[in-house]
């Protein structure tokens, strides 16, 4: 089962160590002072949109090739169909 951001509540978290280039840092850095956001919570929002996206290329992985059965080979054709 899938659930699209949807975002638990953690009462504890835990610490990683990650290498970057320095750009990253940089752009990292101005972000967090531009919009007045901890950088940890800049890369949480980062690696919870990048697994987000990870779950939607399974699920669509899964549901294309179902879907294409049945005729669906673009959005038109789903919108027809409704």
């Amino acid at each position: 089962m899938y659930f699209i951001n949807s975002k638990p509540k953690e009462k504890t978290l835990t610490n990683i160590t990650v290498a970057i280039p320095p750009a990253f840092k940089t752009k990292l850095n101005r972000i967090s002072k531009t919009k007045h956001v901890h950088k940890a919570e800049i890369v949480r929002n980062a690696l919870d949109q990048y697994f987000t996206l990870q779950e939607l290329e399974g699920i669509r992985k899964m549901v294309v090739p179902r879907a294409q059965k049945h005729g669906f080979y673009k959005d038109e054709d789903v919108f027809k169909a409704l």
